[in-house]
């Protein structure tokens, strides 16, 4: 589960298997939107090649997701006359120690007007077509403001050029702060999260057709809490269970994660909902909450809490049924105890290590930090009799090579 990690504000990474490098974008305290690229040293990190400009923003509206062929998708807000939504494409030279901006372009092909889309999350669905879920925030906006919608816009990549496609409201509800998205390339269905200004956590699956058209086709709306349900979100699909996975702040006495399991039918996009599990130990998802899944298939929460401490809270999916591994309780990430005010969450498969970065003090001119948490698990008690391993190869055998594995007994 690589892809993106959107904060609602203050920073966005995003992970690219294919050149296995970091993008993370935050605005500096001139309110330019700024780029770094980054690699995996060991346990840490590695700046590669110099801070770029990626845009020009007023405000927190802005994310990242990776893109294929080496690419990122930065989505921002413009603080210059006319003041709109932009997006462009970055990218990852071969050596993977530049990063490129590319030309920028209006995210819905409106030039000449001044809409605002809040807090644009944008992912790549197929191969160089880009759904961007936002809030319109005013009357220019391609759907009603106010509103939750989409933005379907199509890459050109030999010039890195983007072509609007379509805009489409989601629903009728009006969201409140927080929402999220992510997709399932084997049934080329989406689904999106949000919260509402009444406390509800809501979900709805949809679809958008292939070519220039980009028909939208909607689910119904399922909801997942109703009342004290308020604020951070997240919502990951799980490949392997055919599972999705979503998360959401629980603002009761309880002051709890909250987390279930969906089913979604790819023909009628009905959702299918399991039983919610309510995890208490350390806080409600307070100020950052990310899913991340590992090569393994485990499920990983990462999250800060009200008293601004970074956790993270592993478990398993079947079906509509998730375990939390609450046995080994939510492990504290970082000890970086200042004033954490965003952290995002992706996962790398190459070292099978999750990658946080965050912020802490105060708006721009917020002190970065970063690390990373190892997701592998333990192995013990080799047997034949649990049937956990074949047996041993000679070490003179080299790697791609033929040769033989000794049996039990055979030693």
């Amino acid at each position: 589960s690589m892809g993106h990690a959107p904060t609602m504000g203050k920073l966005a990474v995003a992970y690219d298997p294919d050149s296995d490098r970091i993008c993370y974008i935050y605005r500096d305290s001139s309110n330019n939107l700024k780029a770094t690229l980054w690699s995996t040293n060991g346990n840490g990190f590695t700046q590669e090649g110099s801070t770029i400009d990626a845009g020009n923003t007023p405000n927190n509206n802005f994310s990242i997701c990776h893109l294929s062929s080496r690419r990122f998708a930065v989505v921002y807000y413009r603080n210059t006359s006319p003041s709109r939504t932009m997006i462009r494409i970055l990218s990852v030279n071969t050596a993977g120690d530049t990063l490129t901006a590319n030309s920028e372009f209006n995210l819905d092909g409106n030039n000449s007007d001044n809409a605002q889309y809040h807090h644009p999350i944008p992912i790549e669905t197929t191969t160089n077509r880009i759904v961007v879920l936002s809030k319109a925030s005013n009357s220019d906006c391609a759907f009603t403001d106010n509103k939750l919608g989409i933005i379907v816009t199509d890459v050109n990549p030999s010039n890195q050029h983007l072509t609007f496609r379509r805009a489409e409201q989601l629903g009728s509800d009006t969201p409140d702060s927080y929402w999220g998205i992510d997709y399932d390339s084997t049934n080329g269905v989406s689904a999106v999260i949000w919260d509402t200004g009444d406390s509800k956590q809501k979900m709805m699956a949809f679809k958008v057709a292939a070519g220039d058209g980009a028909a939208v086709t909607e689910g119904s709306v399922t909801s997942l809490q109703i009342g004290g349900a308020d604020g951070r979100n997240a919502i990951k699909y799980h490949a392997n269970s055919g599972s999705w996975i979503t998360a959401w702040r629980n603002y009761t006495s309880a002051n709890s994660l909250k987390t279930n399991a969906h089913t979604i039918n790819s023909s009628t996009l009905a959702i299918t909902s399991g039983t919610e599990q309510n995890y208490t130990a350390n806080d409600r998802p307070n100020f950052g909450l990310s899913i991340c899944i590992s090569a393994e298939h485990h499920i990983y929460y990462v999250y800060i809490d009200q008293s601004k401490k970074v956790y993270g809270l592993s478990g398993t999916v079947s079906g509509t049924t998730i375990t939390l591994n609450t046995s080994n309780v939510s492990e504290q990430l970082t000890n970086y105890t200042t004033d954490v005010q965003r952290l995002g969450a992706v996962y790398m498969g190459h070292n099978s290590r999750l990658a946080y970065w965050g912020k802490a003090d105060g708006e721009e001119n917020d002190t970065n930090f970063y690390g990373t948490a190892e997701t592998s698990s333990l192995a013990g008690n080799f047997s034949s009799q649990h049937k956990n391993f074949l047996g041993f190869a000679e070490d003179a055998i080299s790697d791609g090579a033929t040769g033989t594995i000794k049996l039990e007994g055979n030693v």
